[in-house]
C-alpha cells in the first residue's frame, strides 16, 4: 500500500497542488476530486525525506513519513475567494454601490494592461501588487501609439470579444476597471463610432467596469460632440488637458490636474468647483508621477490623495511603471503606499 498524504485546503483553488522530495526527480500531483481536499500518494520507492508542497505561490515543507497508510498533511491556504463586485451608479456626486454603499475611486494607471492581458503574458503578480496596496479599480488604455504600439488593428477577431473575459480577471483580483477607449486616435485611425459602441457594448455586459471616450481628447483626435453617452455603462465623456474641465460631461469625470509646483499642491481645488457646478462625481486621474524625484515625495503623493478624496471622488495613482503596465520601482512602491493609505 503506497504512503498517502493527505490535505484540507481552504480558499480560491487556482491549480492543482504539486508535491516534490527532496532529491527525487518526480513531481507527484494531488488528487483534488474531493472538495476541500488535496491526495498525494507517494511511490513504496521513494525514500522518507524532506518534500516541499506547492500550490498557487506558496510554498510549504514536510517530512515524508515512514511506512503505508496515509496521514495529515499541513492545510494549504489559498488566497479567499474574492467577494463579487457591485455594479456602482451616480447619485450627485458620489459613486454608490447596489447595496447603497458609498465607493472611492482608489484607481491606478496601467496603461498597457489590455495589451499584455492579449498577448497572453500572466498578470497575477502585477495584479497582486497593484491590489495589496489598496488599488481597487485600474485605468486601461484600448489603444496607444507613442508609449507602446497598441492598436485593435493587430488583434482581429479578439481585441472585441476578449473585453469581458478581461474585466472577469480583473474582477476575479477585486478590481473594477475604467477602460479608455481611445488615445493617440490621430496616429491609430480606427473607425471611431464602431470602435466605441463595440467597446461599451461588451463591457456593458459586466458590473465592474466603466468607460471613458478619451485620454486628454483636446490632443487625441477625438472630438466628445460627436458621441453619444453609452447606456447601461457608467461613463466619462473623456478627459481635457492640465487643469482644464472637459466640454463634454456624461456621468462622471476625469480630471488631470498640474504637475508644476505649488500648483500641484491646489489643483483639487479646481476640480472641486467643477465638481460643484456639475454636480456629477470627478476624478483626479492623472496627478504628479514619479518622474522627478527630486520635485516628488510620498509626502506629496498622500497629500494628493487626501485631497482628491475629501474634494471630489477619488484618484488614480500615475506613475512611470503603470504608463506600461511594469511592477512597480522601489520609490514608485513608497509613493503609492503612502498615496492609497489616504485614499482608504
Amino acid at each position: 500500500m503506497p504512503r498517502q498524504i493527505n490535505c484540507t485546503m481552504t480558499g480560491l483553488r487556482t491549480d492543482v497542488p504539486t508535491l516534490q522530495i527532496d532529491t527525487v526527480p518526480h513531481v507527484y500531483l494531488a488528487d483534488v476530486t474531493e472538495p476541500g481536499r488535496a491526495i498525494f500518494r507517494v511511490s513504496d520507492g521513494d525514500p522518507p525525506w524532506g518534500a516541499t508542497i506547492t500550490f498557487g505561490r506558496q510554498t510549504v515543507r514536510l517530512v515524508i513519513p515512514l511506512g503505508n497508510g496515509a496521514t495529515e498533511g499541513p492545510w494549504l491556504n489559498y488566497p479567499p475567494a474574492p467577494v463579487p463586485l457591485e455594479r456602482l451608479h451616480v447619485e450627485g456626486t458620489a459613486f454608490i454601490t447596489a447595496s447603497g454603499q458609498p465607493w472611492i475611486w482608489k484607481g491606478c494607471s496601467d496603461f498597457l494592461l489590455y495589451k499584455r492581458f492579449l498577448e497572453g503574458e500572466d498578470l497575477t503578480r502585477l495584479l497582486e501588487e497593484r491590489r495589496e496596496l489598496g488599488a481597487n479599480l485600474l485605468r486601461v488604455f484600448g489603444m496607444l501609439h507613442f508609449i507602446e504600439r497598441f492598436s485593435p488593428k493587430a488583434y482581429r477577431g479578439s481585441y472585441y470579444e476578449s473585453l469581458p473575459l478581461f474585466a472577469d480577471l480583473l474582477a476575479l483580483s477585486g478590481f473594477y476597471l475604467e477602460f479608455v477607449t481611445f488615445a493617440d486616435q490621430q496616429q491609430i485611425g480606427v473607425v471611431e463610432q464602431t470602435h466605441f459602441v463595440e467597446c461599451c457594448d461588451q463591457l456593458a455586459t459586466r458590473p465592474n467596469t466603466f468607460i471613458e471616450l478619451c485620454n486628454e481628447y483636446p490632443k487625441n483626435g477625438i472630438d466628445p460632440r460627436h458621441f453619444s453617452k453609452p447606456a447601461e455603462i457608467l461613463a466619462s465623456a473623456g478627459s481635457a488637458l492640465a487643469d482644464a474641465a472637459p466640454d463634454v460631461f456624461w456621468d462622471f469625470f476625469g480630471w488631470h490636474g498640474r504637475r508644476d509646483w505649488p500648483k500641484v499642491t491646489s489643483s483639487c481645488e479646481d476640480m472641486y468647483a467643477v465638481i460643484q457646478q456639475r454636480q456629477i462625481p470627478g476624478v483626479h486621474d492623472e496627478p504628479a508621477r514619479q518622474d522627478r524625484p527630486a520635485e516628488f515625495s510620498p509626502h506629496l503623493a498622500a497629500q494628493i490623495a487626501l485631497t482628491s478624496r475629501l474634494l471630489g471622488s477619488g484618484a488614480t495613482f500615475h506613475s512611470i511603471s503603470g504608463l506600461r503596465s511594469q511592477p512597480f520601482t522601489p520609490f514608485e512602491l513608497e509613493c503609492a503606499h503612502a498615496f492609497f493609505v489616504e485614499l482608504t
